[in-house]
């Protein structure tokens, strides 16, 4: 998996032949769109930039005469886009009472929110997308949500 923006290198180099390697391209397929992108060469920078599948193909040609003087290996990648979370809380909550964590509008462009944390001034207090308060002490606190997709 990778995430969006990510320069990946795609390197050939390890591929041997009995013949010279001649020609060396990669076919870079992103899935959704089938837009293809062709890069000579048989090692380059490749930036990824949107989430989704995208289908990599190293093609190689040798100095062969014979028929069977390409080879092609296709791999999957995928990019991961990062959860969205929407939530807001009020400036100022009287102490007493209830505050209402909702993090429901949260999503996920490529998957689903797993997992859900609710930190309260460095505590776990909830692994609930909503989850209701009582607050007790004065002061000022930090509320922190962190929510993980299905993504490995």
């Amino acid at each position: 998996w990778a995430t969006p923006g990510d320069v990946i290198t795609l390197d050939g180099t390890a591929s041997t032949s009995e013949d010279e390697i001649t020609y060396a391209e990669w076919r870079i397929e992103y899935v959704p769109t089938e837009s293809m992108e062709t890069v000579e060469g048989i090692q380059t920078d490749y930036q990824f930039n949107e989430p989704g599948e995208y289908l990599v193909t190293l093609f190689l040609r040798t100095s062969s005469s014979t028929s069977c003087n390409s080879v092609s290996l296709t791999k999957s990648l995928k990019v991961n886009a990062a959860p969205e979370i929407n939530w807001t809380l009020p400036e100022v909550v009287p102490a007493g009472a209830d505050l209402n964590l909702n993090a429901l509008l949260s999503k996920d462009p490529d998957g689903y929110i797993k997992d859900f944390k609710w930190y309260l001034d460095g505590e776990l207090i909830s692994r609930n997308a909503s989850e209701i308060i009582k607050t007790e002490e004065p002061g000022n606190h930090t509320v922190v949500l962190e929510v993980q997709d299905n993504s490995p």
